[in-house]
């Protein structure tokens, strides 16, 4: 499954820098985001397997160190690239990597105990066979998407191209919360049903009170870790004037400091012997009293405060600090339970997907604190100006005396 993953993302990778209108873009951009998925998914379910409960704190640290350090690298190499050549390398650097990536897995990736000693052929068959298309849950799957795109359209479109208040924009989000409604009776009764299939999101899951907790620490950790990359860029551009490249080295503190966090959650957890619940009480605070001073930050500066980049730095230390240490102490936690627990809902290929879910729920809320959280009373005053997001960008590089370098919109075209 992780080559399967892996080979889906690299081909559609090249193929994204390939195409040629946005509309096409969009849709290949889908399948390289499943490819994407799969990858961390199956990274975080087959990690646990290869070392020992002892050595997984160490190993989990440098896993989740390339994570992080790939997330704030990626606007800083975006933003060189988008400037100094063009859009298209983003996606077509993927292809030699995701490549090598592939044949390093077919090599030295051990073959698990059910595969071990079967050739390609057999193997693929029995993952495509019926007894397992049957345990999908096709109707969840398709409720949890429904909804998640009807919400995450109605957040973006709200307040910009319709009215909060529009027939739009209130009928999609009553559709929205009624198939997430659906989507939670329907899994109560894949559960409790006698049938094959494997609920999405088994209910069951919320019984556990450790297991919510770590859930909701995870959405909690990810959630402001994800607006933070995706806006500290795209305000350093609009409201300060940098150039894409000038942006992406803005995230340079919380890009260096993230990951040094990981290792240091790695040698808490695992050499220090000290419980996971407190790394995660100190990052939680840190990444509280981190974003909370960003969002204390003048709206109405066009210079980037230096305050800014000590602000960063709490951040990256609360982010890194908090999502290993949740993943590890995951991991310790199911090896604890399984020996008294049937029902696998702790288990290790399964809690990547719940972790998923869960970060991408919140996620959604990115576009409202997108709006609300940074520049509302820029916009604000932009629209009575009669300008828009993209104008008050040229009118501040050309004060800056900056290229007009372009929106990824305004790229693609």
């Amino acid at each position: 499954m992780l080559l399967l993953a892996i080979l889906i993302f690299t081909v559609f990778s090249g193929l994204c820098g390939a195409t040629s209108n946005v509309v096409d873009l969009i849709i290949l951009r889908a399948f390289q985001g499943i490819g994407a998925s799969g990858i961390y998914s199956m990274i975080l379910a087959i990690a646990p397997v290869l070392v020992h409960i002892d050595k997984y704190a160490k190993y989990m640290g440098i896993v989740s160190t390339v994570f992080v350090t790939a997330s704030v690298l990626g606007p800083i190499l975006g933003g060189v690239i988008s400037q100094h050549s063009t859009w298209r390398w983003v996606f077509l650097l993927n292809v030699p990597g995701g490549a090598l990536a592939f044949i390093l897995v077919a090599i030295f990736l051990p073959a698990s105990e059910q595969s071990s000693g079967s050739s390609l052929i057999p193997i693929i068959r029995s993952k495509l066979s019926r007894s397992n298309w049957v345990r999908i849950d096709y109707l969840g799957i398709f409720l949890l998407l429904s909804a998640s795109v009807l919400l995450v359209f109605a957040l973006e479109e709200g307040g910009t191209r319709y009215p909060w208040d529009s027939a739009v924009v209130i009928s999609i989000l009553v559709i929205a919360i009624v198939f997430f409604v659906g989507f939670g009776f329907w899994e109560v009764h894949v559960e409790h049903s006698s049938s094959k299939q494997e609920p999405v999101f088994p209910p069951s899951i919320c019984d556990d009170r450790i297991c919510s907790a770590m859930l909701l620490t995870t959405c909690f950790v990810g959630f402001p870790f994800v607006s933070m990359v995706v806006n500290i860029p795209q305000r350093a551009q609009a409201v300060y004037g940098m150039s894409p490249s000038q942006a992406g080295i803005s995230l340079l503190p919380m890009m260096l400091s993230s990951p040094a966090a990981t290792v240091l959650s790695g040698y808490l957890t695992g050499n220090a012997k000290i419980p996971p619940v407190y790394p995660i009480i100190v990052a939680a605070a840190l990444q509280v009293l981190g974003v909370g001073l960003m969002c204390s930050l003048p709206t109405a500066s066009t210079k980037m405060p230096n305050a800014q980049y000590g602000y960063e730095v709490l951040m990256g230390i609360g982010f890194g600090l908090g999502l290993t240490t949740v993943l590890t102490f995951a991991r310790i936690l199911e090896i604890l339970t399984s020996s008294s627990r049937d029902d696998g809902r702790l288990d290790t290929d399964q809690s990547p997907g719940w972790h998923s879910i869960a970060s991408y729920m919140l996620w959604l809320l990115q576009d409202w604190l997108r709006h609300y959280v940074y520049g509302r009373k820029d916009r604000e005053k932009r629209n009575r100006d009669g300008t828009d997001d993209q104008g008050s960008l040229r009118v501040s590089q050309q004060i800056a005396g900056k290229p007009e370098w372009l929106s990824y919109h305004e790229i693609v075209h």
